[in-house]
């Protein structure tokens, strides 16, 4: 028996000639005036639903979307800036802190993959930490291509006074938690998906660092 592209059958219903429902249809449950119902749409007809759209570029500096996120990196940095400053930490040196008060040590190499920063932008914050006392370099004995930087007490006590900092920014964004979620996931999968690009589709990439057009306002190689 053929069945219609779009049927309703209840549970106690049967085709005409007890033939079980065919595989390839997508079976959907529903509640109509409170008996369960069961919505049949064949695959051809799944098949034509159209597919989310994509979006279009755009000249109108409304439509721009880096422009967003360009203005609201500036608007978060202007947040932090005065925050960081009463416990003397410009907004790159309290990303290194993030980690290593999460993980008290970890290599040059994966503090760059971390952050996302080349040695570059990395060596010169770390040396300016290193010299205020809240973080240690050392090369490892038995390899010494590799250097760990390490707290130090002193930057350990730090993260008590920047506890309160967090919350302070985050009830700035006023988001509710599944706003925040949902834009923190899908600012990571863009990020993901740019930095996967073909360098066609971006006109050849550099890596930018902490250029003056990033969180931090300074040139790629200084340390705000």
């Amino acid at each position: 028996m053929r069945v219609p592209p779009l049927v309703l059958l209840a549970p106690s219903d049967k085709h005409a000639d007890g033939a079980n429902v065919a595989p390839d249809y997508i079976v959907r449950k529903a509640i109509v005036r409170k008996e369960p119902m069961i919505f049949l749409m064949s695959d051809r007809e799944h098949e034509r639903t159209p597919a989310p759209s994509a979006p279009v570029g755009s000249l109108l500096l409304d439509e721009q979307l880096c422009f967003a996120l360009y203005a609201a990196s500036r608007a978060v940095t202007q947040l932090y800036r005065p925050l960081l400053a009463e416990i003397g930490l410009t907004y790159p040196q309290y990303l290194v802190m993030l980690v290593l008060w999460e993980r008290r040590e970890v290599t040059i190499g994966e503090l760059a993959t971390l952050l996302a920063l080349d040695y570059g932008t990395l060596s010169p914050l770390l040396k300016r930490l290193q010299a205020t006392g809240l973080v240690a370099r050392r090369r490892r004995a038995d390899d010494e291509r590799v250097i760990d930087i390490t707290l130090t007490p002193a930057g350990a006590e730090l993260k008590i006074r920047a506890s309160a900092i967090p919350q302070l920014i985050v009830d700035a964004y006023g988001l509710t938690a599944a706003d925040f979620d949902a834009l923190r996931d899908t600012l990571v999968r863009l990020t993901e998906a740019v930095a996967t690009a073909p360098p066609s589709a971006a006109g050849g990439r550099s890596d930018p660092g902490l250029h003056d057009e990033g969180i931090g306002g300074r040139r790629q190689g200084q340390d705000p």
